[in-house]
């Protein structure tokens, strides 16, 4: 479908853009400038590496300009290459060239460029960028960095480049919806990246960005005839196919992947007649064309030399399973053994199931997650049991899930499998599996001072260094305080600070929202809309306070008729960074946030 889909609209584009068409421009006149589609214009068909071997100075210097001193090309300026004579005839798979390969270049639009002739010779790009200012710009490129790291968070430097090419072949496939629009965004890795929603030229260039910042060689290829790209990985000396947009299906389902286009050789990639039309390095080796991961069609964890996913059984089952990757020896761990039920169409009312296994696997924080049709449960490494996480009424049944890099594990409830569901956000840091369980270790018996835990920095924000929480006597329990530990360093570039506290799990935005409105009083900020001002002279002064630190305390009550809270401080500093330190309730507790004070800045 995705296939069809971009030939039809290729052969829109061609039709609607035959008068810049590459090849005819040249041949018009002599000189002048050109707007070429780069999804369609006819060059030589050279590939990147081989363009990057013919006219390196002229690729490189090409990309520096658009890397380092896009300012000066921003408003519409044209990047002089007059001195490097690039003939007319290359100068189409130079710019993709510089596109494809220097998958860096979020900014740029992959799709159009301008371009300026004179007697068969390119004298000068003019790039199109996906932004309008310098300071849209930086925005993207901090947003792709973010997300980036995320993406590339669980990869370790012990693995081999087999293994990370994988694991961000299945994230990307998981976290990426394929959406056919003509939004250029989604054509770019910003679109892959940040805004979860590509076609498959954002699903190449992100894969690979995501590889080069692996240290993963690659190069992307493009088919013309077929409006489509993909990637070829290099594993030590071999090149081979690898088309993500095309092992994640459409319409999207929640945290399945295909490996049928994983690690091909050129006569794999192409004994089905689906791609074809490419020029590029060759790909004879064979080795990964029947690889046992074709028929796994889940995320498949690599864990200390172990390989994890769900395999198929016969048709009701499915098997978590762990496989050896040096001899493997397959292990069953746990049976999933149930039936989904048909609830739409003509099956409805009359009690039909799909034989087949809709659990999908996740693994977050030492735990495996998987669906069946009515549960989340997870399971950790070890046990025989899994645990349920929480239990959905609902008329119809759980058929995808994934967690996303924000710990928010989403799931499908749909009528059955072929028809669109509604998706459902789970917060895996609130009520069962919370923060405070996990990072911070609470003594029952210390009632002066915390127990400190490093807190891991969310994708968003830059973490303070330390959070902790105190309860404030052995005879108020129902009373606990938090101390945030921030550097010196930060505070002097403070803008905005603030304790902010809610009931709901989704409150970074308006949390932060709550912290720019603050008022100041007395060089604080304070935050006691709807709460009872607890905070006490004793409780501003602690001996945390040193040359290296400055300290943030604040108290909460528990409160009836409240959900359990998150609380959390947020110091904006004059760059507009958010720096967080969060504490959500252990025990789903009722709680209602207080006050907040930010000691001196002097």
């Amino acid at each position: 479908m995705k296939k069809l889909t971009s030939i039809m609209l290729a052969l829109l584009i061609v039709v609607s853009c035959a008068a810049t068409a590459f090849a005819a421009q040249t041949d018009k006149k002599k000189s002048g400038v050109e707007t070429v589609n780069l999804e369609t214009a006819v060059g030589t068909g050279n590939y990147g590496i081989k363009m990057l071997e013919k006219y390196p100075e002229a690729i490189n210097y090409i990309a520096g300009e658009l890397r380092d001193n896009y300012s000066k090309y921003i408003g519409g300026s044209s990047i002089d290459v007059s001195r490097f004579n690039i003939p007319d005839d290359d100068a189409v798979d130079i710019y993709r060239a510089v596109v494809n390969e220097f998958t860096e270049l979020v900014h740029v639009n992959p799709t159009r460029i301008r371009r300026s002739y004179d007697n068969g010779i390119t004298t000068g790009f003019r790039p199109v960028f996906l932004f309008n200012t310098v300071d849209e710009v930086e925005a993207a490129f901090k947003a792709v960095n973010r997300r980036v790291k995320s993406f590339t968070a669980e990869v370790k430097d012990d693995w081999d480049d087999l293994h990370k090419a994988r694991y961000l072949h299945d994230m990307l496939a998981t976290q990426v919806e394929y959406t056919d629009t003509s939004d250029v965004i989604e054509h770019s890795a910003y679109g892959a990246l940040v805004n979860s929603k590509a076609v498959c030229q954002g699903y190449t260039h992100a894969y690979g960005l995501l590889l080069k910042t692996c240290g993963v060689d690659s190069t992307i290829v493009t088919s013309s005839s077929m409006a489509h790209e993909w990637n070829m990985v290099k594993i030590g000396e071999n090149y081979y196919h690898v088309d993500v947009t095309w092992d994640d299906p459409t319409e999207d389902d929640r945290g399945y992947v295909e490996h049928t286009y994983f690690m091909l050789s050129d006569s794999a990639f192409s004994s089905d007649e689906k791609h074809y039309d490419w020029n590029a390095v060759d790909a004879n080796d064979t080795t990964y064309d029947s690889a046992w991961w074709k028929d796994v069609t889940r995320v498949i964890y690599y864990i200390d030399g172990k390989e994890y996913y769900i395999k198929k059984g016969d048709g009701v089952k499915g098997f978590l399973t762990e496989r050896d990757e040096n001899s493997g020896e397959e292990t069953t761990l746990y049976t999933i053994n149930n039936y989904w039920m048909v609830k739409t169409g003509d099956y409805a009312g009359q009690g039909y199931y799909w034989t087949n296994c809709y659990s999908q696997l996740a693994y977050y924080d030492g735990y495996f997650y998987f669906n069946t049709p009515d549960s989340i449960c997870k399971i950790a490494l070890g046990d025989e049991t899994p645990e349920t996480v929480f239990t959905v009424e609902n008329e119809y049944d759980i058929y995808g899930l994934n967690i996303t890099f924000d710990s928010y594990l989403n799931y499908d409830i749909k009528p059955d499998v072929a028809t669109k569901g509604t998706v459902y956000s789970y917060d895996l840091k609130s009520g069962i599996n919370c923060l405070l369980d996990t990072k911070l270790e609470i003594d029952e018996n210390d009632t002066n001072y915390s127990a400190f835990g490093i807190t891991k920095p969310e994708e968003d924000y830059t973490g303070l260094n330390l959070l902790g929480i105190q309860k404030k006597s052995a005879e108020e329990e129902t009373s606990m305080r938090f101390v945030s530990i921030i550097s010196s360093e930060v505070l002097k570039n403070v803008k905005e600070y603030g304790y902010v506290f809610t009931t709901t799990s989704k409150e970074t935005a308006s949390a932060k929202e709550l912290a720019s409105k603050l008022t100041v009083e007395n060089g604080h900020k304070y935050d006691c809309t709807d709460t009872i001002n607890s905070m006490t002279g004793d409780w501003g002064s602690s001996d945390l306070d040193t040359t290296s630190y400055k300290y943030v305390t604040a108290a909460i009550n528990n409160i009836t008729g409240r959900k359990a809270i998150v609380a959390r401080l947020y110091v904006i500093d004059n760059d507009g960074l958010a720096h967080y330190g969060t504490y959500i309730d252990s025990n789903n507790n009722k709680w209602q946030g207080c006050a907040a004070r930010l000691s001196d800045l002097d």
